[in-house]
C-alpha cells in the first residue's frame, strides 16, 4: 500500500471553549504513533476533553482518577472472534468534484439532519447553524447555550447540549427560536431523541438523563454509567460510551436501568448503533469494535484512523471520522474491512449520512463539508 504522507496534529493552549489551532509537521500514515507522544497528546488535548471539546467538567487528572470504572453490573468480558477480519487496507481518495464546503459558526462539533436541513453544534461561538439541504446555504444561525458540543433533531425539535452551559436547548424549527431550556447538571456532552424521550449524557456526574418533551423536564437520571460520552439509540436500548471506563453501557429504556457492560479493553468516544451491530472507536488511538447486541459480546477489533469521535451507520456498514488524519472513511459490515478513505478539512468532529451523502463538521476550519459518495 502506498504510504502517504499526512500532518501530525500538534495542539497549542487556547481559551476555554476554542478548540485548539494547529501546526504541523508531517510522517507517514503508516508510522506508529509512540506511546508516550500519544499519552502527551491524550492528556493535552484530549484528557479535559467532552467529545473533543476543552470540557470544563473534568479539571484535573486526579479527578478523572475517581470516575466509577464499574457500572454495578458484571462487564462482560471481550470475547473476540479469532475469525475477525482486521485488515485496514485502504483505497485513498480526495473529496469528489461535487464536494461543498460550506462557512458555519466557530469550532462546530456534532451535526445532525432532519426537518429538511443540517443543524450544526457551534461550539466557540455558542451557536446553532440550520443549513438547507437543497441550497448548501446557512438560511438561520440560531443562539443557544455556553458551548454547544451535542445536537439531536426529532420531528417537532432540535435539541441542544450545552457543556458549559450545563443545560439543554430546544429549539422550533418552524421559528428557529429556542422555545425552551432544560437544566441537566455539569457537563452535558451528547443528546438524542429515542423512544419518546430525549436522553443526554452528563459527564461530570455519571450519569445518563432522560427528559420528557412534554413537560420539557428531567425525569429520570440513570447513574454510575462511567464519564459518559456518547450515545446511540437502537429498538429497545440506548447505548453510552465510555471516555473514562473501557466499557460500553447498555441502558434499557423499559426499565431505565443499565442492563449490561460490554468490556472493549479501552475508553471509548465514538458510537453508532443498529438491531444489527454496534460500532465503538477508542476516545485516543486508532481502535474501532464491533458489538454483536445479540450477544453483548465484541466480535471484531480492528485499527483504522487515531482518533474517530464520530460515526454513522448506513445501510452497508459504518462511515468514521478520524481526527487525527483529517479523513473520514467506510467499514464494511459484510468484510468489517476500510473500503474507501477520503480527506476532509482539518478535525473532523460531526458526521452525518444519508443516501449517497457524507457531512462532516471540521472543527480546525469552521466548515461543514457535503460529500457525494455515488
Amino acid at each position: 500500500m502506498k504510504t502517504l504522507q499526512r500532518p501530525v496534529q500538534i495542539t497549542d493552549p487556547s481559551p476555554i471553549g476554542v478548540r485548539p489551532r494547529q501546526w504541523r509537521s508531517t510522517r507517514p500514515m503508516s508510522a506508529a504513533r509512540p506511546t508516550a507522544v500519544a499519552l502527551i497528546l491524550v492528556v493535552s488535548a484530549c484528557g479535559s476533553a467532552s467529545d473533543g471539546v476543552a470540557d470544563r467538567s473534568l479539571t484535573s487528572a486526579a479527578e478523572s482518577a475517581q470516575v466509577p470504572t464499574s457500572t454495578g453490573v458484571a462487564p462482560t468480558e471481550p470475547s473476540v472472534s479469532t475469525n475477525a477480519t482486521t485488515s485496514t487496507s485502504t483505497v485513498v481518495a480526495e473529496p469528489s468534484e461535487s464536494t461543498t464546503k460550506i462557512d458555519v459558526g466557530g469550532d462546530p462539533h456534532r451535526l445532525s439532519l432532519g426537518s429538511g436541513s443540517v443543524w450544526v453544534a457551534n461550539s466557540a461561538s455558542g451557536t446553532v447553524s440550520r443549513i438547507d439541504r437543497e441550497t448548501n446555504q446557512v438560511v438561520a444561525t440560531i443562539e443557544v447555550g455556553a458551548m454547544p458540543v451535542g445536537i439531536a433533531v426529532e420531528e417537532a425539535a432540535v435539541w441542544v447540549a450545552n457543556n458549559r452551559g450545563g443545560s439543554v436547548s430546544r429549539i422550533d424549527p418552524s421559528t428557529d427560536q429556542v422555545v425552551a431550556t432544560v437544566e441537566v447538571g455539569e457537563g452535558p456532552r451528547f443528546v438524542i431523541a429515542a423512544a419518546g424521550s430525549i436522553w443526554v449524557s452528563v459527564g461530570r456526574e455519571n450519569a445518563v438523563k432522560r427528559i420528557d418533551p412534554e413537560s420539557n423536564q428531567v425525569v429520570v437520571t440513570i447513574s454510575d454509567v462511567p464519564d459518559p460520552a456518547q450515545l446511540a439509540a437502537a429498538t429497545d436500548t440506548i447505548w453510552v460510551t465510555s471516555r473514562g471506563g473501557d466499557v460500553v453501557s447498555r441502558i434499557s429504556p423499559t426499565t431505565d436501568t443499565i442492563v449490561a457492560s460490554v468490556d472493549v479493553g479501552y475508553p471509548t468516544i465514538g458510537l453508532a448503533a443498529t438491531d444489527e451491530v454496534v460500532w465503538v472507536a477508542a476516545t485516543a488511538g486508532p481502535e474501532v469494535s464491533r458489538i454483536d447486541p445479540a450477544t453483548n459480546r465484541v466480535t471484531v477489533q480492528l485499527d483504522v484512523g487515531d482518533d474517530s469521535w464520530a460515526l454513522a451507520s448506513d445501510t452497508t456498514g459504518v462511515w468514521l471520522s478520524s481526527n487525527g488524519a483529517n479523513t473520514v472513511s467506510k467499514i464494511s459490515a459484510a468484510t468489517n474491512e476500510v473500503t474507501e478513505t477520503l480527506d476532509v478539512g482539518p478535525q473532523p468532529l460531526g458526521l452525518a449520512v444519508e443516501d449517497d451523502v457524507v457531512w462532516v463538521a471540521n472543527a480546525g476550519d469552521d466548515t461543514v463539508w457535503r460529500i457525494s459518495t455515488e
